[in-house]
């Protein structure tokens, strides 16, 4: 009998292991953009949400138990404990919650897992016998690889549960996913590969505390034991300590201390850990300032927020108009988008910026854009046109998909690094083709900037040209508008039709983006009480930084009446 259900573990890892490499996509590189090592991180991802789900089901039934045993103690022995109907009512949420192990999770899990109120403060328990708080994701993994693949051990051990079937299909994606990589001749680079592609996969997978286990006494080696809610460790940076506030003076019912106590463990972790997974929902520019750090994107950037309808993943139907070129180009950003690249981090902060500017983005009120006639004496240097453009007022106007700020964070990020970065897909067109008067493709062009009245001008039959408009909405990021953001180099001050590349404009150089990213960043890191104020000047302009202080994004200087 023992012998069947291993061969039916097998047997089932081996059809979950195809189904995953089937997800991916087709290895036909003229059907799939995804390069070998985007599949191979696109299994590993597929992995750890399997983990997620396995785990989820562990912990909540453990804390379903730690529950029930605490209902069955006297209050004598309760007393001094987290209340059952904060452990109940944590429990609740957390069940709901789309991602259990992440930091959005963290205060629940302290309320459920930790024994007494007096160590909620401490975040979620640990080993008692170790000084280990937190393990990398390079270290965790190069571990299980060791284990499962290396020593063949077939012993579930932490952060795997008991019977984990996870564990069993870790080893076998080592042996697949080498292949894809081209890096299965060479052992050593076996394991280097497999070892980086999950540790980018576990990056994104918002999984930041994980179950561990309690060291036997006297034993400084890993142990072999399954993983055990009595005991966590965070994964991140192993040199982070969470710093600890004490609320006691603010808060007096044990209750309301115990609450307290655990958001504020979370909300330490949270921004203080450049991995954790963080939202600008309800937060001003200033306020933004504090995560100038985080190597991870916000929540808001997302696949999602493009609106293709499909997954990141999935290769679209060859007849979709939306996807014969700009899902290509959106998919390649989102794949490629690095917050350690300073130029894709600037690209994000100039979205943040555009997003506070919707809907009042426009050069014209009119319906059609009206010719914009620069000051008299402005020449064609890209330095002076901008400066005139950035002079000049912006007006909001009314219209589908132009008043969510929300979207324009994922669209207004992927469209700068699309014209920023070399390497990208965008870029390489223009700079070879030169296709379509817009330079980008009318596709990408009718997406980003076309307003109604002006994708008339689009080689497009109208059938397809009024349904890009509807799932679009077009959102007015028009090459004026480019250029007063420091975006492109306007050369020509003609803007009343649509421009040429290389004619009216041209694309700014890695070194000159890279300069102007040190300089924002150095600004925004300052002391400086208008730090906020003079970092969005520089990309912005400061009448738009004016603007944007008087809705309360941030302070300024009121007697400032000129260049910095």
């Amino acid at each position: 009998m023992l012998t069947l259900l291993i061969s039916l573990q097998r047997l089932a890892g081996d059809l979950f292991v195809e189904y995953i490499l089937a997800k991916t996509g087709p290895a036909n590189k003229s059907h799939n953009p995804m390069t070998d090592r985007q599949r191979a991180i696109a299994i590993c991802r597929a992995f750890w949400n399997m983990f997620k789900q396995e785990t989820a089901a562990a912990i909540f039934k453990a804390a379903r138990e730690y529950i029930d045993e605490q209902r069955a103690m006297s209050f004598e022995e309760q007393r001094d404990m987290v209340s059952v109907g904060t452990r109940e009512e944590a429990l609740q949420i957390l069940m709901k919650h789309p991602d259990p192990l992440s930091h959005g999770a963290h205060r629940y899990l302290i309320r459920i897992f930790t024994k007494n109120a007096k160590d909620v403060r401490h975040g979620l328990p640990v080993d008692p016998t170790s000084d280990t708080r937190t393990i990398s994701r390079t270290r965790l993994i190069r571990e299980l690889y060791d284990r499962t693949v290396t020593a063949k051990k077939t012993t579930p051990s932490a952060p795997f549960f008991k019977n984990s079937f996870a564990y069993s299909l870790f080893p076998k994606l080592c042996e697949r996913i080498p292949f894809i990589g081209g890096r299965d001749k060479d052992p050593i680079q076996s394991a280097t590969f497999c070892t980086e592609v999950f540790s980018e996969a576990l990056e994104a997978s918002s999984i930041t505390f994980i179950p561990w286990f309690i060291s036997k006494q006297g034993r400084r080696t890993r142990a072999s034991r399954p993983a055990s809610v009595t005991a966590w460790i965070r994964v991140n940076d192993p040199n982070y300590r969470p710093q600890v506030i004490d609320v006691d003076a603010i808060l007096t019912a044990p209750q309301d201390l115990v609450i307290a106590h655990s958001s504020q463990a979370a909300t330490n972790a949270h921004t203080e850990d450049a991995q954790e997974p963080w939202s600008v929902a309800g937060l001003t520019l200033s306020q933004l300032t504090q995560f100038v750090n985080k190597s991870v994107p916000p929540i808001e950037f997302s696949w999602e927020r493009a609106k293709f309808g499909c997954s990141i993943t999935e290769v679209a139907p060859p007849d979709d108009p939306r996807h014969k070129e700009v899902q290509w180009y959106y998919r390649w950003v989102h794949m490629h988008f690095s917050m350690r690249n300073p130029v894709h981090r600037l690209a994000l902060w100039t979205a943040f910026i555009v997003s506070r500017m919707v809907p009042q983005i426009f050069f014209s009120v009119n319906a059609r854009d009206a010719p914009l006639h620069l000051p008299k004496g402005t020449t064609n240097e890209p330095d002076d046109i901008r400066h005139a453009l950035q002079s000049m007022p912006l007006y909001p106007r009314d219209g589908k998909g132009i008043k969510d700020p929300v979207p324009y964070i994922t669209i207004t990020t992927t469209l700068i690094v699309a014209l920023w970065d070399p390497a990208s897909l965008l870029r390489q067109r223009m700079e070879t083709h030169r296709q379509g008067q817009y330079g980008t493709g009318n596709a990408w062009a009718i997406k980003h900037s076309m307003c109604n009245c002006c994708a008339a001008e689009i080689s497009l039959n109208r059938a397809n040209l009024i349904y890009l408009l509807l799932q679009t909405g077009g959102k007015g990021l028009l090459s004026p508008l480019l250029a007063r953001l420091n975006i492109i180099d306007p050369t020509s001050r003609i803007f009343q039709h649509p421009p040429h590349y290389r004619t009216n404009y041209t694309l700014r150089t890695p070194e000159d983006v890279r300069a102007l990213a040190e300089e924002f960043f150095n600004l925004l890191r300052s002391d400086d009480e208008y730090a906020t104020f003079r970092a969005v000047s520089r990309i912005a302009g400061s009448q738009t930084a004016i603007n944007l202080a008087n809705k309360g994004e941030f302070v300024y200087p009121r007697n400032y009446e000129g260049e910095m």
